[in-house]
Formats: structure tokens, C-alpha cells, sequence
């Protein structure tokens, strides 16, 4: 096994969807329990249908938003279900958010650093149905430009144990889950060791 990444400075980018009510991105996570969560969200009551963007923290489970803020000048109504970007850029323990190449936050948080990738959307009766799409997804080390981890789901759902490729993009409801395991070790590394085992079986 090789050792996994642990770049000090690193990014995740990718597109998503807002299918209904909002999108969870996790990053930095330790494991399902902690982790950090950036939300973009359409049906947050205190803004009127407004976009808002809600970053949250899970410490040992324990959830909390830690900000929310309305992002209308960003993703104005009409074009809350459109493709959008975002990418998270993470220097030690600053966090520079932007969508759509427009600049939306920055702050510091101890619990940046590098981790796994994941997803939240859940499905309470009565209050929130949250359905998303994610697509074309690259995680940098931004000080080597190494790619960690790359997921465009044009030949399926490998990354991932959970949601359905539609269209080319990773749908996700009614879940919370992270990249697989395999999928953040080096796979080319692996690949050139089945290659390996299949001829000195052969010889």
C-alpha cells in the first residue's frame, strides 16, 4: 500500500447541479463523522427563495453551521437548476471559496486538512428533499500541480458507492458518503501490479 496524500496546500473543483433544494460538497474529511461540508442552498426560509451559501463542520458528529450568507449576485433565481462551478482552495488552514470563478468566501478552519471527498444530501419529511448532480471533479496538490484524484463519470460511477450516473453526472439523494478508498491511493499503481502478477503466472 502506498502512503496516501497529505499535500499541505491542495484544491477541489468541480460542477453541480442544483436538482432541488440544495447541494452538499464535503472535503477534508477524517471519515463520515468529521469533515467539513460547503452548502449551496435554494430553500433556506430566512432568505426568500435566495441562493445562500452555507458552510458547516461535523466534529465527532456533531454538526453546526458555521456561517450562511445570501449568493444571489452569484446564482441569482433564475438560474438556480443551471451548471454551475466551484472550486475550494484550501492553503494550510485557509479556505478560499469561489463559484463561478467569482470569489464568495474565505476563512480559516482547523479542520482543513487534506482528507476524502464526499456528498450530503438528505430527505427529512416535511422540510427538505435535497437532490444534486456533481460532474467533472479534480483534486490538486496546488503546490506540485499533482492530480489526487479525477472523476468525470463518462465511463460510470467508479469512485463512488452511491448515486446514479445520469446524463454523465453523479446524481445524489437522500445520502452521505465519501470516495471509496481504493480510489484515493495511486490506481496506476495498481493496475501495473495486476500487469505483473498476469505474466509471471504466465511464464
Amino acid at each position: 500500500e502506498g502512503a496516501q496524500p497529505s499535500p499541505a496546500n491542495y484544491s477541489v473543483e468541480m460542477d453541480f447541479r442544483i436538482l432541488k433544494d440544495d447541494i452538499g460538497i464535503i472535503f477534508a474529511a477524517k471519515d463520515t463523522s468529521n469533515f467539513l461540508m460547503w452548502q449551496v442552498n435554494t430553500f433556506e426560509k430566512k432568505f426568500n427563495g435566495k441562493t445562500s451559501f452555507r458552510p458547516h463542520q461535523w466534529v465527532n458528529n456533531a454538526a453546526s453551521c458555521i456561517d450562511e450568507k445570501s449568493i444571489d449576485d452569484v446564482i441569482p433565481v433564475e438560474d438556480q437548476q443551471k451548471q454551475h462551478h466551484i472550486k475550494i482552495q484550501v492553503e494550510g488552514n485557509q479556505i478560499t471559496t469561489w463559484i463561478d470563478d467569482i470569489q464568495i468566501d474565505q476563512r480559516t478552519s482547523d479542520l482543513a486538512a487534506y482528507g476524502k471527498i464526499g456528498f450530503r444530501q438528505v430527505t427529512n419529511a416535511g422540510d427538505c428533499d435535497e437532490h444534486g448532480s456533481f460532474d467533472n471533479i479534480v483534486v490538486k496538490d496546488t503546490d506540485t500541480d499533482d492530480i489526487l484524484f479525477s472523476e468525470n463519470f463518462d465511463n460510470g460511477n467508479r469512485s463512488f458507492n452511491f448515486g446514479t450516473v445520469n446524463n454523465g453526472e453523479l446524481e445524489v439523494y437522500n445520502t452521505l458518503g465519501l470516495q471509496k478508498d481504493s480510489m484515493s491511493s495511486a490506481p496506476m499503481y495498481r493496475k501495473e501490479f495486476d500487469v505483473n502478477k498476469e505474466i509471471k503466472k504466465a511464464t
